[in-house]
Parts: C-alpha cells; structure tokens; sequence
C-alpha cells in the first residue's frame, strides 16, 4: 500500500539546496521517474555517473521516503533492491528528521511489505531497515514494546522474516550508540523478545531440513544470548537437545559451538553451576573423534567452534577448567592437540586456553596442569608450530604463505613458549635441548623451529635470580654452543644459521659471563658478517655479545684481532651490519684505557681512505646518487665508531679527540665538496654532535672548528641537523667563560639563515626547521641566556614563535611552547632588562595566539606543552593575564564559534580559581580544548566550580 508521510514539521533546506544543486525541477520526483533512472543505473552503462549523481540527490529529498516504500512494489528486483538498501540507509542516517507519527507509519509499511514474497538480497536490505528502526525506538522510553513487541503485524511475519529480523538485530545492537542508562533499558525491552526468539527457532529447527536455514537459526539464537541468553537458560529450552545433536555435525557443529560460546560468555549472578558447565566439557571431549576426523578432511571451521568454546569456557571460569573435576582433563590434553592445529587461527585460539590458565596460581590447579602440561606445550609447539613448512626456501619466495603473517603467528607462538617458561624456568630450556638432541637432526625445518623457541625464552631466562636455576642455564648454553652451534652440527641451511645466530643474541647475558664462550662466538658471528643473508642477524649477535662479553673483551691482541677482520672484510659487510659492527668495536674500545685511541685509528682508517678517494675523484657539477650515498656510508661508519666512547681518564686525551683531530681536514674537504647535499650535511653534523657528546669539556680544542663547520654547513644547505649541532654546543660549552660572546656571535648568522628560509617557504613548510629553531633557543635559555636575551635578533625571534602558534605540525608547535614556557620562567636581571618591554607591548598578542592555539590549531600531542605556558603566563602577569583571556574569547577571531558564552566564562572562572594547583589546570586546559574540537560538552568544565 501506499505511505502518505507529511513532512511539515522537517526541515528541508538540505534536501532543497541537493535537489537543486542537480538542476533537478523544484515540483519534486515522481514514481515513475525514479524507476526508469534506477533501471538506467543497472542496464546503461553509457548513463551509470548521471544516473547516479541524480539518485543520489534524491535520496537527499524528503520525497525518498514515500516513493521507496511505493516502489517496493515494482515489477522489476533491481528497483526492489535499490529501494530497500535506500530505506535502510535513510532510517540509518536521517530517523531523526521524521516525526513521530510519520515514523509509526513507516514501521507498518516495512512490516506489510515484510510479508511478500521478497528475494534473499532484498529481504535482507528490508530487514536491515525493520532493524535500524526498532533500535531507534530503542533511544526512548516505552515505544519499543507497544510499537514493535506487541504489534500483531510483527508477530505474524512469515518465518523466513522473522529470522532474518532477529539473525541481524544482535549485529546491528553491536554497531549501535546508547547512553549507558539508555543502554540497560533498551536490553531489558530486547530481552522481552527473547521467548519469541526461542518459539521461532524450535519451530524451525523441528521442520527445517536443510543445513542453512538450521545454520541461520543457531547464528540467530548466539547473537540474542547478549540480551540474557545463559547456559542454564538455554538447556532449559525445549531446543537444548537439538544443540546437542548439532554439536556432532560437521556442518553444523560450529554454529552450534557459537551458541554455546555465546552462552558460556553471558554474565550471571550467581554464576553458572559447576554441574552446567561440566556438562558441556562432557559433551566436547565426548566428540573428540569427530574433531579428528574433520582435522583431516580440512574442516577447519569445525574444529575452530571447538577451540574457541573450549577458550571461553577457560576464560569464564579458569578455577573451574583448572580443577581436574569432570572431563576438565582430558579437555586440557585435547587444546594441547588444538595448539598443534595446521589452522593458524585455531591453534592461536588453543594456545590462549593455556595463557589463560597460567593466570591461576600454582595452588590452584590440579597437579597436572601445573609444570607437566606446560612441559608437553612447550613440546608441542617447538615441534608442530614454530618450524616453517617443508615447501619454505626463503622469505621472498615464500609462496602463498604470507611472510607478514607468518612472523605474527611466530609471535603467538613466543608468548605461549614465555608463558611456558615462566612455569617451568631452567626445565623449558632443557627440554627444547633435549629436543634439539633427539630430533634436530631429522630436518632443518625442525632443528629451526626448536632454534626458534630456544631463542624466544632468552631474555626471559635472563631475568631469573635463583642462583641454582641460573647455573643449570648455564650449563645448558654451553652445552647447547658446544654441541650444536659452535661446530655447526645441525642440518645446514641459511634458516638454522640466522636463527643459531639469534640464540647467540639472545643469550649473551650467559655467554658473556663464560670468558670461554665469548672468542669462539665472536669468531662465528664475525665469519658470517660477509654473507648478505645472515649479516643482519651476525652484526645483532655481535653487539650483544660485545656488550655482554666486554668484561673479556680488554686484551688488545683479541680486540685487534676483531678489528683486523673487520678492516679487511670493510667493502663485503652490508652497509647496516657493518655500521652495528664498527659501533659495537667502539663500545668495546671504550673499556680499553690507554689503548683505544691506535685500535680506534686503526678501526676507522678503511672508511676515512675510502672518504678521500670519494671526495677526491668527485669532479663536475653532477654527482652520482651512488657516491653520495657511498659518502654518507662513510661518515656514518665514522660517527658510529665514535658513539659510545667515553674517555675514563685516558693520559693523552680524549680519542675522539684524536681521531676527529686527525680526520678533519678529510671532513673539511668533504663538507666542501659535498655540502649542499643534505644527507651528506646530516652524516657531517652527527658527527659532530657524537664527538662533542662524547668528549665533552675535553673537546673544547675541537669547538671551533666544529661550529664553523656546522655554520658552514647551515648556510649552505639550511639542513636542520646543523642547528642541532650548534644546540649540542651550547649546552656542553655554554657556561665556559667567553661563551656568551662567542655564541651570541653565531646566533646573528643562524637566525638570518633560517628566517630567510622560513619568510621563503612559509612557516607550514618548513616544520622541521622551525622545531630545530627553537629547539635550539631553548637551549641557549637554558645554558647561555646571556647569548641570546640581549641579541638585536631576539625580538624577532619571539615575533616569529607567535607567529609559528598557528602551526598544526606537531614537533614545531612543541618546540615553541618549550621555548616560550621557558622564556616566562625567565629571572632578573635578564627579564626586567630585555623581556619585560617586549611583553609589555607584545604580551597580549602572545596570549592570545596561545589562547587560540589550545581552541582550535594545537595539536594533541602538543597539548601537554601548552598548559604550562598559560600557567606560567597566569602566574608571571595576574590580573593582567585573566583580561588578556576575557579579550582572548570575546575577539571575533576567536576560532570556535560554537563555545558559547557560558562555557567561555565558565572556563575564565575555573582559570582563576585554579591559579595555585598546577595539575588540576593541566586537565581544565584539556577538557576545553577537547570541548572547543567537539571532543567534550561544557558539562565538563562543571567540576571545576565547585
């Protein structure tokens, strides 16, 4: 029939301004119209985009309603389609604009229409609109049951509508926004439904003969368990013994499980009965030999309803599943099969039961499932989960299996291989070694995979502090070495030797405490750097050993013998590995008093020949990108030779000192040749900045040259990384005598460069300058004030820190607030001599550009920055700061328009009142930045007037 809805009481003014945007006439649409253009839609390609954008302004107009209603009972199933999916999605997004009345009506017309005889597709886009409305009435009070509950229409829908009605409700419910209160009540009013629900299904399930239709009805009956479905409530169902006839079907087992999952997962108080719940363990273990059975017939989903019913049972009462009463046993054994599944899916699902039972206390578990069960998990899954298929070669023709994949399953397999470890400490090791023993040798497959889970415990093992567990894991790594790793008596393939190589890393906590170990593993870790396939995991397995084993590192003969390896082998090492390498050399060196600064030399003197050559040959204008890139590679390896080398009161000074001292003129005719390069410039700088962080005071020799050099670099290339050089300097040199002349000098230089590239570009161009800028303004604040307040260029700079206020980028808008705060906290003299004019002229611009900021254009992550600075401003100026925040709001510029005047003074009074407690302006700050983006409602200023 047809719908008459009366539309007087909406306002039309979006649809009017859609439907005339399409050039459509303004008297409306008619049936017939919209049939033809929704059949040109699907039969005319030539006319798809027209039809569309057509249809889609009528689905903007008030005319929509009515005529998709109408048009359900045309000839043609497209149209049917169409229209239902434009009810659903109109109900969806515009229920709110129908009155009261008009949305009743609609209700009668979907449930007439509900009565047809409706394809699949169009029953269920209908079903879908029958759904949104029923949860709409759901946000009132008292209108679900009379309109919906009790409507003779709704209860005499045909089956077939009445399931697909209460199949997609619970999944809709999902997707649906309540108030929590709103919430409660609309589960009560839906769990009303609940004894319809249940006729509908054990009428069905006692007629329907064919496997979907009982599929749908068990689907349907799990989703409506959230409105207070419970284990008990359902076996007191007349139903009941159909689930459990459907519990043994391959096809209908795991909607089945679902069910009963769903369940087990409803809260009840009281809980459950033991007696309930057993019962259903019962009946799982008791088709253990259909699980068997689907496993190899590939039915994978069978035995997932299993797995996750046998975890949820475990996470709604692990005591229970944790007790031995019942079948409890054997089900654990059978999850213990589970996690061995081929099905990825299952067998993480299998290896949750048991992170869920290691949550008990040992006290509270049946004997066998304290340190047995685990034993025969970590057996289980070192043997069937953790190796790589038979068919695997390599990561990069890895097949259909998906590496990415494949990596995150490993890492389920490491958290149930940790949980393994943390019941059965020394004993996992000892077990996987034992493994490796008896059946390493059968495949590289599975001497990887017990490698593997050997490798996943390292760092747990390291953390034990019994000393007798501690000796057995000892002893265990150097068996395992000795045996197995050293010699490289496991099948050989690039797999098992990457992974032999993590175990070295892992474990270095162990090795290095064995000055017997260490050499020989060195000597394998380095061996392997040349190869491009095990390099990575080499140069990782060297810096743990180095640093671990450092203690035995200090004989200089060894160490010189590594470094002439090393050297020798400069050009074969892969350019990451080789940097992880020559970092970890200068980590060693640095615990050699008295003999770093030659082997230091001696390290780096392959990279700094091959540096001059580089910049030697480069002639011309054009430059390959592969000498440029060599170049930084070079610098790099310098900068990392150098990172972790302390002095320790070395005769003779500082080696990096010396050995800056000896390569600067190569880095000079570097800077020179390649300076516009802006990697090139960032390699020289961190070199720079390593070699002042490390020498400290004992590199004052170096300062000039360094900030020249940087300075230089600054001009030529405006690289960022040169006024982080610059930053380093002031905070290690600034409180030398002469450093305020000195820095201020530079200041003048720097400043110029970087506002030229600035007013160039834009502020919003150039976020990573500016948060160099004023990263580096802070710390002369912090360590050289007396090279920057007094600075002709300070003004400026505080100019453009108001300026850059407005920014949205993250790191410049952080750095200026650091700045600022920093500049509020100034004290005297240098305040009242330099600042306090600016601020008398400038301060309320200042404030507000902050104000405004926190309204609308500060970032999130900045936001923690701001409310100090407001706080500092408050606290420095009073009374005047609070009319700069009156103004601040009431300014026509101000960015949201949406705060309103109470909240505004709402928020000048709490700012006010909140003038000596630091963190509870922090959170007011918050809340109104969250309430100025829509975050928040005004409500939340309310806790701050009381």
């Amino acid at each position: 029939r047809s719908l008459k809805i009366h539309f007087s009481h909406l306002n039309p003014s979006r649809s009017r301004r859609a439907h005339a945007m399409a050039g459509a006439p303004q008297g409306g649409y008619n049936l017939e119209e919209v049939e033809r253009v929704i059949n040109d839609l699907y039969s005319n390609p030539a006319n798809v985009a027209e039809a569309n954008a057509w249809l889609v302004n009528f689905l903007n107009s008030e005319a929509a309603w009515e005529i998709s209603v109408n048009l359900m009972n045309s000839q043609h199933q497209t149209v049917k389609f169409f229209c239902a999916n434009a009810l659903h999605q109109k109900i969806k997004n515009d229920i709110n604009q129908l009155p009261q009345p008009a949305a009743v009506s609609l209700l009668e017309a979907l449930l007439n229409i509900l009565k047809q005889d409706l394809q699949q597709q169009v029953l269920t886009k209908l079903s879908l609109a029958l759904v949104a409305l029923a949860l709409h009435f759901t946000s009132f009070d008292g209108q679900l049951q009379p309109l919906l509950l009790d409507n003779a229409a709704f209860l005499s829908l045909p089956q077939a509508a009445a399931l697909e009605f209460f199949l997609l409700l619970p999944q809709e419910w999902d997707r649906w926004s309540l108030t929590k209160t709103r919430q409660d009540k609309a589960l009560q009013e839906l769990g009303l439904l609940l004894p319809r629900v249940v006729l509908l299904i054990q009428t069905l399930l006692s007629t329907a003969t064919d496997d979907i239709t009982l599929s749908r009805c068990l689907q349907a009956l799990a989703g409506w368990c959230k409105f207070g479905m419970t284990l008990s409530n359902l076996k007191d169902t007349p139903i009941y013994p159909r689930v459990q006839s459907c519990l043994q079907s391959p096809t209908l087992g795991k909607p089945a499980c679902e069910l009963l999952e769903a369940a087990v997962n409803t809260e009840t108080h009281p809980p459950e009965p033991d007696e309930v719940l057993l019962e259903v363990v019962a009946q799982m273990v008791a088709v253990q030999a259909l699980y068997r059975q689907a496993q190899q017939a590939g039915n994978d989903e069978y035995c997932e309803g299993l797995c996750s019913l046998s975890r949820a049972l475990m996470l709604r009462r692990p005591e229970l599943m944790a007790s031995g009463k019942g079948e409890t046993l054997a089900l654990a054994a059978w999850v213990l099969e589970m996690a061995c599944h081929r099905n990825r899916g299952v067998s993480e699902t299998g290896m949750e039961f048991f992170d869920e039972l290691q949550t008990l206390p040992m006290d509270e578990r049946h004997p066998d499932l304290r340190q047995p069960i685990f034993a025969q998990l970590t057996e289980a899954v070192a043997l069937h989960c953790a190796p790589l298929g038979s068919d695997f070669t390599d990561w990069d023709s890895a097949g259909e299996d998906d590496p990415d994949d494949f990596h995150m399953y490993r890492r389920r397999v490491e958290e149930a291989l940790l949980n393994s470890c943390v019941c059965l400490q020394s004993g996992c090791l000892t077990l996987l070694c034992e493994q490796l023993a008896s059946k390493g040798t059968q495949s590289w497959q599975l001497a990887e995979g017990i490698l593997f889970s050997i490798s996943c415990i390292g760092l747990e093992l390291g953390q034990i502090t019994d000393r007798a567990q501690r000796e057995l894991v000892q002893n265990t790594v150097a068996q395992l070495l000795g045996s197995y790793i050293l010699p490289q008596s496991l099948p050989w393939h690039p797999m098992v030797q990457m992974t032999a190589l993590s175990v070295m890393e892992q474990y270095a906590k162990f090795i290095g405490s064995n000055e017997a170990l260490v050499g020989p593993c060195l000597e394998l870790a380095t061996s392997k750097l040349t190869d491009k396939i095990l390099a990575d995991n080499a140069s990782k397995a060297f810096r743990a050993l180095c640093s671990k084993g450092a203690v035995h590192l200090r004989d200089p003969t060894k160490v010189l013998g590594l470094v002439t390896i090393v050297t020798q082998n400069f050009a074969a090492i892969p350019r990451q590995a080789l940097i992880v390498v020559v970092e970890s050399l200068g980590r060693v060196l640095s615990g050699m008093p008295g003999q770093s600064t030659p082997l230091l030399e001696h390290l780096c003197t392959p990279f700094v020949v091959r540096l001059k050559e580089l910049t030697d040959s480069a002639s011309g204008a054009f430059i390959k990108a592969s000498t440029l890139s060599e170049v930084v590679h070079c610098i790099q390896l310098l900068a990392a030779a150098i990172r972790f080398l302390e002095s320790k009161g070395q005769e003779g000074g500082h080696p990096v000192v010396g050995l800056l001292g000896s390569v600067w003129d190569g880095l000079e005719a570097t800077r020179t040749r390649f300076g516009s390069d802006p990697e090139v410039v960032g390699a020289l700088c961190d070199v720079y900045i390593k070699g002042m962080k490390q020498a400290r005071e004992e590199g004052e020799q170096l300062l000039v040259p360094l900030v020249n050099a940087a300075v230089g670099s600054f001009r030529s290339s405006r690289a960022e990384q040169a006024l982080e050089c610059i930053s380093v300097a002031v905070e290690v040199f600034g409180k030398v005598a002469g450093a305020a002349e000195s820095f201020g000098g530079l200041l003048g230089e720097l400043t110029t460069v970087a506002f030229e590239a600035i007013q160039e570009k834009g502020p919003d161009s150039c976020p990573e300058l500016i948060a160099a800028l004023f990263e580096m303004l802070y710390r002369y604040l912090l360590f050289c004030p007396e090279g920057l307040v007094p600075h002709p260029v300070f003004p400026t700079c505080l100019q453009l820190a108001c300026a850059c206020l407005r920014l949205r980028q993250k790191d410049p808008v952080r750095s200026v607030l650091v700045f600022l705060d920093r500049l509020v906290n100034l004290q005297p003299p240098l305040w009242d001599l330099h600042v306090q004019a600016w601020m008398d002229a400038s301060g309320e611009a200042l404030y507000q550009g902050v104000i405004f900021a926190l309204a609308d254009s500060c970032p999130s992550e900045a936001l923690p920055r701001l409310s100090p600075l407001l706080y500092a401003l408050n606290a420095r100026f009073g009374a005047t700061a609070g009319h700069w925040l009156q103004r601040s709001l009431l300014s026509e510029q101000f960015p949201c328009t949406l705060v309103d005047s109470e909240c505004k003074q709402s928020f000048v009074t709490a700012n006010q009142k909140l003038s000596g407690n630091a963190r509870r302006f922090q959170a007011l700050v918050q809340d109104f930045a969250q309430i100025c983006r829509r975050q928040q409602t005004a409500d939340a200023l309310i806790a701050y007037q009381m």
